[in-house]
């Protein structure tokens, strides 16, 4: 799970846990690539809307990634306008 609002993240985290998913959670684009250099996540939640580097960025990233190439990466933002969906 990636997402620059902590609470959000942190939620969601403990609610897929409880659900029995193995968790791992980042603020940040640099912190999310930090952590996998020892996770290996079949799924990453990945909010767009990222500072520093944003979501789009990111998910590049993931993909040059031969370890993730087949993780599959699902987008949360708050970006609803089709100009967004399009950037995407």
């Amino acid at each position: 799970m990636v997402d620059d609002n902590a609470d959000a993240a942190s939620t969601l985290a403990a609610l897929l846990n409880s659900m029995g998913h193995e968790t791992r959670t980042a603020f940040s684009g640099v912190e999310a690539l930090e952590r996998l250099q020892t996770f290996e996540p079949k799924v990453v939640l990945l909010d767009i809307g990222l500072p520093v580097m944003n979501g789009y960025e990111l998910a590049q990233r993931l993909r040059d990634n031969g370890n993730l190439k087949h993780a599959r990466l699902i987008a949360l933002t708050g970006y609803g306008q089709s100009e967004d969906r399009q950037a995407g």
